[in-house]
């Protein structure tokens, strides 16, 4: 189709096409679910959605559909009450979501999966045996003869730590962990978050890998490092207590100022400290050194100290401070997060300039993009690299367009 593109640059809230407004939910199914179930939920305004929660635990992972549907995994934790859905704009929720442990069909195995199922302790399947009779507490999994699921602590970092560090352990079986340990004492606290997850439509067929954030207590001693859940403990060695710090960090901040990341921190004291290395994640998991600072040595008094990354990534931007010691040994600080959303000057369409039926365009940052007609329905998306970009049009009907990139809406017209 050969025409003329009108373009008009403006960054606004969307209410006709209803893709940046504030969420509204008008339905969901199921209404009643165990761990891992797939629930659909529909609406308006879900086109940037941020979270989704069930009765106020997050939800395993979700994927939106389209400005007007969702479909989200039911969390391990679960919870009874609301399904909410959040943007950058606001929150909405709807009541009347039940959420419940135990098996499928009604609470216990049919002909068909019995030699499959078991929801009672220990949680290992036996043969041709199985439960009639699961609780609350327990969960239904499908197993192998002989297969646990108790946790299985695979690794942790860092491996010395002090009181009030956090430790990120990575394993299997840590959907419904109760407890952490530092060599038998007590996690200050933990939370739990979803690094990857193999979607299916059934808890028994579903595979969450979680990454446990565990924070160091004040009692705690140098042996192993443990994680309990009703189904048993799995254990991993070679956790260090350092009970003195060689640097006793305070106020560790994370601003944005435009497109990049201020990072400022302060400390109380210092002792033998040497530098403070600065790291970076897209996921939390996958960490990059970013660049040093250099740390006072010894110091009694608050010292002030910055950072400012610039090569920020469009979404969630992990951060870390590796606080090392003058012998070499090193502990983290806690991880700070913070979201950038695109502006609207990062993106400049080629005004009136189709060439054989392409839309032109230039990015100055990498981003994805989204395309709607004027009814709303989504059309394209891809991810662009920085620079410029086409789009083809030759397909496309006469009309007004909304070109997204996160926070920014471009309008423009074919005529």
């Amino acid at each position: 189709m050969k025409g003329r593109i009108l373009i008009s640059l403006f960054c606004f809230f969307i209410t006709s096409f209803r893709l940046l407004a504030q969420p509204s939910i008008s339905s969901f199914s199921p209404s009643t679910a165990v761990p891992a179930t797939l629930i659909t939920i529909t609406g308006t305004g879900f086109s940037n959605t941020t979270s989704v929660t069930f009765g106020g635990y997050d939800a395993l992972t979700f994927s939106i559909i389209s400005a007007t549907e969702i479909r989200a995994y039911v969390g391990p934790g679960g919870g009874t009450g609301n399904i909410t859905v959040t943007n950058n704009l606001g929150s909405g929720s709807m009541n009347g979501f039940t959420f419940t442990h135990g098996c499928f069909n009604g609470g216990r195995p049919s002909a068909a999966e019995q030699g499959y199922y078991t929801c009672m302790c220990p949680c290992v399947f036996f043969g041709d045996t199985y439960s009639t009779e699961p609780t609350d507490q327990y969960r239904c999994e499908l197993l192998d003869p002989g297969e646990s699921l108790a946790p299985n602590v695979g690794s942790f970092t860092p491996a010395t730590a002090s009181a009030g560090n956090v430790v990120s352990i990575l394993g299997s079986n840590f959907i419904d962990a109760s407890s952490v340990s530092f060599g038998g004492i007590s996690a200050t606290s933990f939370s739990k978050t979803v690094v990857s997850y193999a979607a299916a439509s059934s808890y028994a067929t579903a595979t969450a890998f979680i990454r446990i954030d565990a924070v160091v207590p004040a009692n705690a001693v140098s042996g192993s490092v443990a994680v309990s859940n009703p189904c048993g403990t799995g254990s991993k060695t070679g956790f260090v207590f350092a009970a003195v710090l060689p640097i006793k960090l305070t106020n560790f901040n994370v601003t944005r100022e435009q497109q990049s990341s201020i990072l400022k921190w302060e400390t109380v004291s210092e002792s033998n400290s040497s530098y403070f290395t600065v790291e970076h994640s897209a996921d939390g998991l996958q960490w990059k050194k970013i660049d040093s600072v250099r740390a006072a040595g010894f110091s009694s008094s608050v010292r002030s100290y910055s950072f400012i990354h610039r090569n920020t990534l469009i979404g969630l931007n992990f951060y870390r401070l590796k606080l090392v010691d003058s012998d070499g040994s090193f502990i983290y600080s806690p991880v700070r997060k913070l979201y950038h959303s695109i502006f609207a000057n990062d993106i400049k369409l080629k005004e009136n300039n189709i060439r054989n039926n392409q839309l032109m365009f230039y990015l100055e940052q990498s981003a994805y993009v989204t395309i709607y007609n004027a009814s709303g329905q989504q059309i394209f998306s891809k991810s662009f690299e920085r620079g410029n970009q086409t789009i083809e049009t030759s397909n496309w009907q006469k009309g007004y367009y909304l070109l997204a990139m996160k926070d920014v809406v471009l309008k423009f017209a074919i005529q």
